[in-house]
């Protein structure tokens, strides 16, 4: 069985995938403060496991590509972790590595800064996933934005997935040829054979996009009309209103 790979939206009846959308874009514009206000290690602990519920309970995001996504962050983050380490000098000795002492403030706050990061991105990935890109241009529509902009806004996240088959094709191709590399060094040069021809898709994509609008004369008129209408929802609303409360608690006793 192929695994299901976290590009971009995917049809669901989860409860977050039945919340209306743009109380899912208010919770995604004021969610990534949570870490910054909660900053105690064990508070981000708590934390990370409140994102971690939300994305496998209330938006039903699959176990197994989301732990390698977990996976690729807290790897990408050991690099910060190391860096605080390098330059947090003060607090007492956590342990020694030859006669180079690690202090414990450089621990801990290099694990702030993964804590933040696995929190920022998964909240990112519970918003694409959940939210339907065209019940998002609706609803910004409804709130007085050009829809010209809301357009622009569903172009990007439906470009999204797209552009993520398009690498996987990329690799498959690669490896059809026989085109392979081990180690840290090679890939680095696997990516970057890579990017010619995601960049050639990229450019293909948006001219075929730009002539399809064109065409259907987009931008003709000053408004649009939409069949499907916008409706908030009470989902939405206990959502937003559970994490907000969880911001101001945090303001207040800080």
């Amino acid at each position: 069985m192929k695994t299901r790979r976290l590009y971009g939206y995917t049809a669901g009846r989860s409860f977050l995938h039945r919340s209306d959308a743009l109380s899912k874009l208010a919770w995604i514009v004021f969610f990534p403060t949570l870490p910054f206000v909660y900053h105690e290690p064990v508070e981000l602990v708590v934390l990370v496991g409140a994102t971690l519920l939300t994305a496998l309970v209330l938006a039903h995001v699959p176990a197994k590509p989301l732990a390698k996504v977990l996976l690729f962050l807290v790897a990408l983050s050991l690099a910060l972790v190391f860096f605080q380490v390098l330059i947090h000098r003060t607090g007492a000795v956590a342990f020694r590595v030859g006669s180079y002492a690690v202090y414990q403030d450089g621990l801990v706050e290099g694990f702030r800064v993964t804590c933040r990061i696995v929190v920022i991105i998964l909240g990112s990935l519970v918003f694409v996933i959940s939210t339907n890109p065209r019940d998002l241009v609706v609803g910004l529509v409804r709130l007085g934005m050009k829809y010209r902009y809301a357009w622009s806004i569903f172009l990007a996240l439906i470009s999204i997935p797209v552009f993520g088959e398009e690498i996987v094709s990329i690799r498959e191709a690669q490896l059809v040829r026989g085109t392979r590399s081990g180690g840290l060094a090679g890939r680095f040069e696997m990516y970057r054979r890579y990017l010619l021809p995601l960049l050639a898709c990229v450019m293909r994509r948006v001219e075929t996009v730009a002539i399809a609008m064109d065409a259907r004369a987009f931008g003709l008129h000053p408004t649009r009309t939409f069949i499907d209408a916008y409706r908030l929802t009470w989902r939405g609303a206990v959502f937003v209103g559970f994490w907000l409360a969880a911001v101001v608690v945090g303001l207040f006793r800080a």
